[in-house]
């Protein structure tokens, strides 16, 4: 049934990004870079360019022992038909530090499809301590794709309002 929840939550937020209207949003990462990132008033915009798009950067939760667990969520389409040699994914949210998440050195594509998920953690103030912050959170991911004869930067907004977070805890009680 929790997972239904989530399910339904996230294709109500894809439905209100498809029918908004996208604008910029500045944010300046914890390595001093000032970014303008597209967003729509539903949330940020999936980042793409000619080479990459951004699929997923957010968290899942499952559960385990009878305790509900969060974890990170990462996915990305090549639109090249180059060889991938690595990919790193960094949480560059301001304030953060720079925090390696993913260091992929090979990356396995499905479809020109990359996909990982890290390990889940329970669900508390240690772990996810900006889950019990009051207000909206705010995220940035760095996505370092490394080619043969390149290396590209795509950045990644997420952000979780007060009533998302408040929902999210309520349904899985703990609050």
């Amino acid at each position: 049934m929790k997972q239904f929840l989530f399910i339904i939550l996230s294709l109500f937020i894809l439905v209100s990004i498809v029918n908004a209207q996208e604008q910029f949003f500045e944010i300046k990462s914890s390595e001093g870079k000032t970014l303008q990132l597209p967003v729509t008033d539903a949330g940020p915009v999936p980042f793409e360019n000619e080479i990459a798009k951004i699929e997923m950067a957010g968290f899942g939760i499952t559960l385990q022992d009878n305790k509900f667990l969060l974890y990170w969520i990462f996915g990305l389409k090549s639109k090249i038909d180059t060889k991938l040699n690595s990919v790193r994914v960094f949480d560059v949210t301001p304030g953060s530090g720079t925090i390696l998440l993913v260091g992929d050195d090979s990356p396995n594509l499905v479809k020109n499809y990359w996909k990982k998920s890290l390990t889940p953690n329970e669900i508390n103030k240690d772990n996810f301590p900006w889950l019990f912050e009051k207000g909206t959170t705010i995220k940035l991911f760095k996505f370092t794709l490394q080619f043969k004869d390149k290396e590209i930067e795509l950045y990644q907004l997420a952000w979780y309002s007060q009533q998302v977070k408040e929902k999210l805890l309520y349904h899985i009680d703990v609050r």
